[in-house]
């Protein structure tokens, strides 16, 4: 039996070290009148959901200190057993593959459904009330466009110059852990333009001795960014 029987008023416990993706989810749960917990790490998820039951959990795949998978894992050996306990949550896990899947085997008890990160307002919705709902109005979100345009602005000065050192060092698997971090943030922003970019890079990345696409493509993301940095407004 779930903590609230109605639709509305549902305990959401979010997992997730990446700000802006963390601060979109809030949003559109609080707005939906969730009661909501946040967590970045593996460790903090467990001693939450344990010492505050959640019907939900929305975790991201990658966490600084494991996976979401293992957060799963783990919260079904520790879970209590007592007929009297609170219900199992139900998890969500966030991925940014393009065709995200349960990673692995079977999934054990709770886990719901994968979402390709990020998602929109509807998808994050229906999944965790596990029914249709209503479409949030953009205009409805409690997070003004132009604060997620501030945090893609700040995240992108942050990482550029990681991202940089990645790519010259031919470290393409993290920068590509970079990468799928920037393209959520930018779709959530809004900055298709920033966002292609991103992904055309991505895409080099999995062709390292193409080394001239992939010139061509961190060229092109600078123009984008230094347009992001230069012309973020309205």
């Amino acid at each position: 039996m779930s903590h609230h029987s109605n639709s509305t008023g549902r305990r959401v416990l979010v997992v997730d070290d990446h700000r802006l993706s963390r601060c979109f989810i809030l949003s559109a749960l609080r707005q939906s009148r969730c009661t909501v917990k946040q967590e970045e790490t593996l460790a903090g998820a467990m001693q939450r959901a344990l010492s505050w039951p959640p019907d939900v959990i929305v975790t991201d795949l990658n966490l600084p200190d494991g996976t979401g998978t293992q957060l799963l894992a783990r919260l079904a050996a520790a879970w209590p057993q007592q007929a009297t306990a609170p219900a199992v949550p139900r998890l969500i896990l966030l991925s940014a593959d393009d065709n995200p899947t349960w990673p692995g085997s079977e999934p054990p008890w709770s886990f719901s459904r994968v979402l390709r990160k990020p998602c929109s307002m509807q998808e994050l919705l229906v999944a965790v009330f596990n029914s249709d709902f209503r479409a949030v109005e953009e205009e409805a979100t409690a997070v003004p466009k132009q604060v997620f345009r501030s945090l893609l602005e700040q995240e992108l000065a942050q990482q550029i110059a990681q991202l940089d050192v990645y790519i010259t060092s031919r470290r393409l698997d993290r920068a590509r852990r970079v990468l799928h971090r920037l393209i959520a943030s930018a779709a959530i922003a809004a900055n298709p333009e920033l966002e292609a970019s991103l992904r055309w890079l991505d895409r080099a990345c999995l062709q390292p001795i193409d080394t001239g696409q992939l010139a061509a493509a961190w060229y092109d993301l600078d123009i984008q960014r230094r347009k992001c940095t230069v012309g973020n407004v309205d």
